[in-house]
């Protein structure tokens, strides 16, 4: 799991997450789009978010 600082900016996180493996199905990549009206970041495969902004 990658920690990220406080201060980051969002869109910052969002990069760094972009195109990592989901960690709950460990064969998908993760993803930016809306989710539930909020940009997130959300697997590709399973739909679990990671993160939501």
């Amino acid at each position: 799991m990658q920690h990220i600082e406080e201060q980051d900016d969002p869109r910052v996180i969002v990069d760094r997450l972009m195109g990592q493996t989901c960690p709950f199905c460990d064969d998908r990549r993760l993803e930016s789009e809306k989710h539930k009206g909020s940009q997130a970041v959300v697997c590709e495969g399973c739909g679990t978010p990671i993160v939501q902004l």
